[in-house]
Order: structure tokens, then sequence, then C-alpha cells
């Protein structure tokens, strides 16, 4: 790889030539940076509910996918249609949900 270093860094009006001095330089920066911006955040005298003036009406809500839920909706699956996706044979899937339902659920949870 190659990348183009600064060869020279200001900081605090003093400028640096030193590729270590430099580099302490960034890293002090990244190490110290949330810590300093988090402490230039004021405190808040209300509660943060008061910054929720105008609710939004149309949010919506989904709950968590259940297990049944997924094999109510595999037994739907009609069996003569075409195999579903990476070929897997809807009738396979139908024999195996049981097998693969906490599976099912990680992956709809998950996307």
């Amino acid at each position: 790889m190659n990348f183009n270093l600064p060869s020279k860094l200001l900081k605090d009006g003093n400028e640096i030539n030193n590729s270590t001095d430099i580099a302490n330089t960034f890293n002090d920066f990244f190490t110290h940076v949330s810590h300093n911006l988090a402490t230039s955040v004021p405190i808040a005298n209300r509660p943060a509910m008061s910054y929720m003036q105008n609710r939004q009406s149309n949010s919506i809500y989904l709950s968590p996918t259940s297990s049944n839920e997924i094999e109510k909706e595999s037994d739907k699956l009609n069996s003569s249609k075409a195999t579903g996706h990476y070929s897997i044979r809807i009738t396979i899937l139908k024999l195996l949900k049981t097998f693969i339902n906490h599976l099912n659920i990680y992956l709809i949870v998950r996307c």
C-alpha cells in the first residue's frame, strides 16, 4: 500500500515535523475525541420525552417472530409449486421445519 503521510502537522500553533510525533498526535486525538465530545454536551434539564412533541402517527412496530408463526406459515406453502430459494424442494422444507425452525427465527430476526 502506498499512503501519502503528512510531513508536518500543526497542533496548538506548533509545527510538528517528526513522523513519530505526528503519529502520537493523531493517536492522542483519536484516543480522547469521544471523551472530549461527551464532556462538552450539556446536561439536559428536562426529560427526553419532552423533545418528542409531534408524535408520528404513521409509525410501525413489528413484534418478534415466534416458532409457532414460522411453523404455521411453512404449513401454508404449496408443495406443488416450484422449488424455493437455492432449489430446496418445499416438501423437504416442510419435513425439516421442526429442525430448522430455530435457524429460521435467527435469520428472520437478523434480517
